[in-house]
């Protein structure tokens, strides 16, 4: 016979304490005088023989409960065969494996993943008939559905063969979870929980497995390079933020770039580059200190449009798989405005011509016909609405409109106020009542310095008391709800909201100057200019690829045939399904480093 829990076995020697107790009990007896025997009641011999025997059966009952407890507690196991007995008892082991980065360097040993996988088949070799096993990365984006109880070797041994490093974020308490949610269905009583890492602090730190496992399930942490004396040098790139809030060609783009040193030494001249599409155009050196994070900030210009393929690197050391950042940049290519509107407006017309003569939109039209408009399928359209009024059906068509991914810029009507006011929540906007200001005119009371509208404007010290130039403002129909740009002392001038996918800025006056002279300042072709900008600069920010699954608006296409290009360029064409207002894609996990893109069948970038 042999025992799980050998150790349990010294408590085996608590089996003598009730037979000490019975023994100092015995010493204990007290002699008492008394005067007489007259009044005591004689024993009969048999009853003393039956309080002995009471006295020894209680004694040995208390013995043998310590003795089966403990033993119990030992677990023991029978080595030989008995009739209606096995001579194993049955394992269902899960081992979660540590496939992060760091697993991916080589002391004096090999690599140690490599090492952690011979680890791993040694266990699967140990296996009997009956066991069963799951073996789980932790640097995976699989769903609980993929693991499943097998007794099968050899299929544990393929799948251990196909395990690579992750190119997802490490999740052990996840990983823990899992784990916990598959013991529950397993079929054998004894469990054991095998955890193979390199122990990084990122990775153990902090995780307090007995809230996840139940505490009395035995884990084992196998340490993989525990014997190593090999300090190794490792600066990983742990993000990379875009700090400019609008990205175009021909202008810097700056990004931030955070860096942590893992190593026990300080770090010199480590050079860091920024590449746009495999052309190297901004680099750097830096200082780390041991344990140290840094951040510091790059700048390049794009020199074309669509999607520029961007990578972060620094030089290499011993970790090699975390000295590359990958992030796409979809330059704007040039927007098509259309004018919905009533006729030409001269003031609009003039700041169009310009923008045009200089290369800053591709062409623009004045049209009548919105429903031309929302029956298109390019997300490269900006629709400026210029009209004296609006009906209940147009503002359902400006509605459609936006569902179709399209932008919209909106000046207030001049005619029929009531009925814009009562329809305009259809496009998130909450219209005040009509405001005049007599006898003098109104101003800008406060700007939203940080809204990318005014990225350059209020710079330097002073950009606190810094202002810009306000209209005299005689009526407006403002709004108040939404993201207030500017305001008034009423509500908001121009505001921002979104609408399913798309975005709308309303500005709360017409282009007449009966209304305002907002046409004839410097500021109304800049804020056009700015706002035809801004929001084609979000057409081109898709949500990113980062699950199995992906859902692209149908706005986004007319098919759901899609082409998904990996980093290797070699194309997958997939159908997709159609759920609601969204087509649904099954993206296999990502096991290359670099970018994703996803097109519509009109070849359009619609998630990257």
């Amino acid at each position: 016979m042999n025992f799980l829990n050998p150790f349990v076995l010294f408590g085996l020697a608590a089996a003598s304490i009730p037979i000490i107790l019975h023994l100092i009990n015995l010493q204990r007896q007290k002699k008492v005088d008394f005067s007489t025997l007259k009044f005591l009641k004689e024993l009969q011999q048999s009853s003393i023989r039956k309080l002995k025997l009471k006295q020894w059966l209680l004694l040995l009952l208390r013995t043998l409960l310590i003795i089966f407890a403990v033993l119990a507690f030992a677990r023991p196991t029978i080595n030989k065969v008995l009739p209606g007995l096995t001579d194993y008892s049955n394992t269902s082991m899960i081992i979660l494996l540590d496939n992060t980065y760091s697993m991916d360097v080589s002391d004096e040993n090999g690599n140690r993943f490599r090492q952690a996988k011979n680890e791993l088949n040694k266990l699967v070799s140990s296996l009997k008939e009956g066991d069963q096993a799951i073996v789980i990365p932790i640097s995976s984006n699989k769903p609980i559905q993929n693991y499943n109880w097998t007794n099968s070797r050899d299929k544990l041994t393929s799948d251990i063969s196909e395990l690579k490093i992750g190119t997802n974020k490490p999740n052990l308490e996840k990983s823990l979870k899992f784990a916990s949610i598959l013991f529950d269905e397993a079929v054998n009583v004894n469990k054991q929980l095998f955890i193979i890492t390199d122990n990084q602090k990122n990775i153990i730190d902090e995780l307090d497995t007995n809230q996840i496992i139940n505490g009395n399930l035995p884990i084992v942490v196998n340490q993989i390079g525990k014997s190593s004396k090999k300090e190794f040098n490792n600066i990983s790139i742990d993000s990379v933020r875009v700090l400019s809030s609008m990205v175009q060609k021909d202008r810097p783009i700056e990004l931030e770039i955070f860096v942590t040193n893992w190593s026990n030494k300080k770090l010199t001249d480590n050079s860091v580059a920024v590449q746009f599409n495999e052309t190297k155009v901004a680099q750097s050196t830096f200082t780390i200190a041991p344990q140290e994070s840094q951040n510091f900030i790059l700048s390049a210009k794009p020199d074309n449009s669509g999607p520029v393929s961007v990578r972060v690197s620094i030089e290499n050391d011993e970790v090699l798989i975390d000295n590359n950042y990958f992030l796409t940049l979809n330059i704007p290519i040039k927007p098509n405005v259309l004018v919905y509107s009533d006729y030409e407006n001269l003031f609009l017309k003039s700041v169009l011509d310009n923008l045009f003569e200089f290369n800053s939109i591709s062409g623009f039209n004045f049209t009548q016909n919105l429903e031309s408009i929302s029956n298109r399928f390019n997300n490269n359209i900006i629709l400026i609405v210029d009209k004296k009024s609006l009906s209940n059906n147009e503002i359902n068509g400006l509605q459609k409109t936006l569902a179709k991914n399209i932008n919209i810029i909106l000046f207030a009507p001049i005619e029929n106020v009531d009925t814009f006011i009562e329809s305009a929540d259809k496009l998130n906007l909450n219209i005040n009542e009509l405001t005049r200001y007599e006898p003098s005119a109104a101003e800008f009371s406060n700007y939203d310095k940080l809204h990318p509208l005014f990225e350059g404007v209020f710079v330097g010290d002073n950009s606190e008391n810094q202002t810009i130039e306000s209209p005299k403002l005689m009526a407006e129909l403002s709004n108040s709800n939404g993201r207030a740009i500017i305001e008034t002392p009423s509500g908001n001038f121009l505001s921002e909201v979104s609408v399913g996918e798309s975005n709308l800025l309303y500005y709360s006056v017409p282009l007449v100057p009966k209304w305002s002279d907002f046409v004839s300042t410097g500021l109304f072709p800049t804020l056009v200019y700015k706002s035809i900008d801004y929001l084609n600069t979000l057409n081109n920010h898709k949500s990113n690829v980062s699950a199995n699954s992906l859902k692209v608006p149908t706005s986004l296409t007319s098919s759901n045939k899609f082409e998904i290009k990996p980093p290797n360029g070699t194309s997958l064409f997939v159908d997709a399904n159609k759920v609601g207002d969204s087509y649904v894609l099954d993206i296999q996990e990502k096991s290359e480093f670099g970018n994703y893109y996803v097109y519509n069948n009109n070849k359009q970038l619609v998630a990257y």
